[in-house]
């Protein structure tokens, strides 16, 4: 292994020289510079495999060095030799793609035995990832059925899970991390392929763990802190997720967008710590917040889901439709700006949008009319990201009122009137009588003009109207069959048995328990 060191003091190059030299498990050719400027003109003449340089240093800094070998030379593998205890300064040399960080007043043999170690790993992996060379998929897969089993039986205690996973793993100071990765550019991501790079790297880094996917993209990974102190296992995972972003962008050409991490005690409950971490996670995503710029506010949040549809309800049997569509809008920036749990987001914007969805459904105006609103309700319900919510809400509303619009435009104002009365009172005993005494038209007139405008008979809308009330006290409300029937305006169960059935296809009970 050919290696160069580059630092402006010749006492500590005499010095590192001397440590490399002891090492007999490696045939190693020592070159030395004094700065930068140097380095890069040994680098040009003779084939280097892993440069150590220091920081502070005249002319080119250690730092630049490595962006400019990381240009020039990307084959050499980097590690940087410093006085600054500061991780500021660890952050940014391994960012840069530094495999390792060593004190000047700590270095002993050992550290440039891993060091050496690091870099033979990071050649096997390289050539391991350039060959195609197929791995053991399978056992990755194992993994993650061992896992999910294991979540979802609570028999299963946590020390024969984590043997199942990995032999050596242990409770106390064990590490879970969850990440999720950025944007293809292209296909599906490679999740066995990410899991296995994971566990190489970890491997390289001399830590006992494993990598594995779990659900909605995110992955999995655990291994044993090798320090007690929690600041040191902070460190010690931002070291190591610097190492595998760098390694997965490498080779993947997707880098990690989010992680969180969460270190377990002996006697910590491991499968409250997984739904810990899950929740951290998709909140942290959900809000596109760094692990550093905020932190997830704690105790309940209270979400006024069934004070926002009762108020939309209202609004629409009003006809104030722009109102309503104002007020689901007025709620979702609220939420968002209390950072309100996204769970908590979604279920009350999707509620809402089935008030909207049923309040179209009802009108039946034109085939297919509600499509687009179903596709738009569906996303916003699926949506990991508070952006994607508001973009799916806010295409809604619009679809919503333009569809409201043209529907309003293309009756005439008896029939407008008809329709308003009939959302106001469908809960009462109303008949065709009392629409036509309100609307002042004649009950023979009005029936006509009824089914010629709207295609459908008044009885059949009213009907439509009841039964689609009635499905929505079945989903949110605790009441009994009778007195959903007696709430959407029949006096006889039965009966509202027998309509809901025609308009549904299914009994009431079967509707509840397919809810």
């Amino acid at each position: 292994m050919n290696i160069l060191i580059v630092d402006d003091d010749t006492l500590i190059r005499n010095w590192l020289s001397m440590l490399l030299k002891q090492l007999k498990n490696y045939e190693i050719q020592i070159f030395e510079a004094s700065d930068g400027i140097e380095a890069l003109e040994i680098c040009a003449r003779s084939l280097i495999d892993l440069v150590i340089t220091d920081i502070k240093m005249p002319r080119l800094n250690g730092i630049d060095l490595i962006n400019r070998l990381n240009a020039e030379y990307p084959h050499i593998r980097t590690s940087v030799l410093s006085s600054y205890d500061d991780f500021d300064y660890v952050r940014i040399a391994l960012k840069c793609g530094a495999l390792d960080y060593i004190l000047k007043a700590e270095m002993k043999i050992e550290d440039i035995s891993a060091l050496l170690e690091k870099v033979s790993n990071d050649f096997k992996l390289e050539n391991s990832m350039q060959r195609g060379s197929q791995r053991n998929y399978s056992v990755i897969s194992d993994m993650k059925q061992n896992f999910l089993k294991y979540l979802n039986d609570k028999t299963i205690p946590d020390e024969q899970f984590l043997s199942s996973i990995t032999p050596q793993l242990t409770l106390n100071h064990l590490c879970i991390a969850i990440f999720k990765m950025g944007i293809s550019n292209g296909g599906d991501i490679p999740v066995y392929t990410i899991s296995s790079i994971c566990k190489d790297a970890m491997k390289g880094e001399n830590i006992n763990g494993t990598a594995f996917p779990w659900n909605k993209g995110y992955f999995t990974l655990m291994y044993n802190c090798t320090d007690t102190i929690s600041e040191n296992q902070k460190e010690e995972y931002l070291k190591l997720f610097l190492l595998l972003d760098k390694n997965l962008e490498k080779y993947t050409g997707i880098p990690i967008s989010h992680s969180i991490n969460l270190v377990c005690k002996k006697d910590d409950d491991l499968r409250l710590k997984f739904a810990e971490a899950i929740d951290i996670m998709d909140y942290r995503y959900y809000y596109s917040l760094s692990a550093t710029s905020f932190s997830k506010p704690e105790g309940e949040q209270r979400s006024p889901r069934k004070e926002l549809i009762s108020s939309i309800q209202k609004l629409l049997d009003a006809g104030e439709h722009e109102k309503a569509v104002a007020k689901v809008s007025e709620f979702l920036s609220h939420a968002h700006s209390s950072y309100l749990s996204p769970e908590k987001v979604k279920t009350s914007i999707v509620s809402a949008m089935n008030i909207f969805l049923t309040d179209i459904t009802l009108r039946d105006l034109q085939n297919g009319s509600s499509e687009d609103l179903e596709i738009l309700l569906s996303e916003a319900a699926n949506a990991s990201t508070s952006e994607s919510v508001q973009n799916a809400l806010d295409l809604f509303c619009r679809t919503y009122l333009e569809q409201i619009h043209a529907a309003v435009n293309g009756v005439s104002p008896a029939i407008k009137l008809a329709i308003e009365y009939i959302n106001q009172h469908y809960s009462q005993k109303i008949i065709l009588d009392d629409v036509a005494t309100q609307v002042f038209l004649n009950r023979s007139y009005l029936s006509q003009l009824f089914k010629k405008e709207m295609d459908v008979s008044f009885g059949d809308y009213l009907e439509k109207i009841r039964i689609n009330n009635a499905k929505r006290l079945i989903r949110d409300s605790t009441k009994s069959m009778s007195e959903v029937a007696e709430s959407v305006g029949f006096s006889n169960q039965n009966y509202f048995t027998k309509v809901f059935k025609k308009v549904t296809g299914v009994s009431p009970l079967k509707y509840k328990r397919h809810e």
